[in-house]
């Protein structure tokens, strides 16, 4: 029987793989852009000496120069999970643009990883594997398929023990992300940058000002469920509401995005 690929692994996939080049060298031999005659690449954020967060070297869509406040205003306006306690934000390089994520951590799993001495899953094939596996139940490493044990064999301290012949698996997701803002200049390119993150959260765009179409920013946001959030002299209005995000099915891709916001948080967290 034929076996239609996972879109979401295969898209998560095309996008990480061009990014990591790009985090490596600062450039891209490609782009994943599906109109390469708009600039979709999101300008970079870094966080300067008066706190504001400011475009650096970059390509594209130009990012909105703005407060962490006023950031913080467009998260807390665009979804009630910005303003529920426990959500915690941060702005990470990811899916090839720079983001304000909005994520909960799970303690309890964090905790675990300290005490483990792990850090975030990257291997797709690694948490194909566990997503097979129950929880804290012992499963014969012999029912197992051949790929599934190479798998194993690469799975980080911490994930699984093996022993007696029977695997366990520890390792659950340790954030679950709910909205991811980008910034741009430009409504329209930044629909293409926040449209990267539909497989895995809520999305919105971060505008400086009103468009002069704002029916046409209305109608076409709202058919892709994108939220759009002007914001100015930070404060914040929301000019289309991102749909929720509903989660299709549990997939690695899913589960490796998750990673990857964990591995990017945890840089900005003070030493402990």
């Amino acid at each position: 029987i034929a076996r239609w690929p996972d879109t979401d692994s295969l898209w998560f996939s095309m996008v990480f793989r061009w990014y990591e080049r790009e985090e490596a060298d600062g450039s891209a031999s490609w782009r994943p852009d599906r109109d390469r005659s708009e600039e979709l690449h999101a300008g970079r954020l870094v966080a300067s000496a008066d706190g504001l967060y400011a475009r650096t070297a970059g390509r594209g869509v130009p990012a909105v120069t703005t407060s962490v406040e006023a950031f913080t205003a467009a998260a807390c306006a665009a979804s009630p999970g910005g303003r529920r306690s426990g959500v915690e934000r941060a702005v990470m390089p990811l899916m090839g643009a720079e983001a304000l994520i909005c994520y909960r951590l799970d303690a309890g799993e964090h905790a675990r990883r300290q005490r483990a001495g792990a850090g975030a899953i990257s291997s797709a094939d690694v948490l194909e594997l566990l997503l097979g596996l129950p929880v804290a139940a012992p499963v014969p490493v012999a029912s197992l398929t051949c790929r599934e044990r190479a798998a194993l064999d690469r799975a980080p301290h911490g994930a699984v023990s093996v022993c007696c012949g029977e695997v366990t698996r520890f390792a659950v997701a340790p954030v679950a992300v709910e909205l991811a803002l980008v910034a741009a200049g430009n409504w329209r390119a930044g629909l293409g940058v926040a449209g990267r993150f539909a497989p895995f959260c809520a999305q919105a765009v971060v505008l400086s000002r009103r468009p002069a179409n704002l029916a046409d920013v209305q109608m076409e946001a709202g058919f892709y469920g994108v939220g759009v959030i002007m914001v100015e002299d930070q404060s914040a209005e929301t000019l289309v509401e991102p749909a929720p995000f509903r989660r299709r099915r549990v997939t690695a891709a899913g589960w490796r995005f998750v990673e990857e916001v964990y591995r990017l948080a945890r840089r900005s967290w003070p030493p402990r």
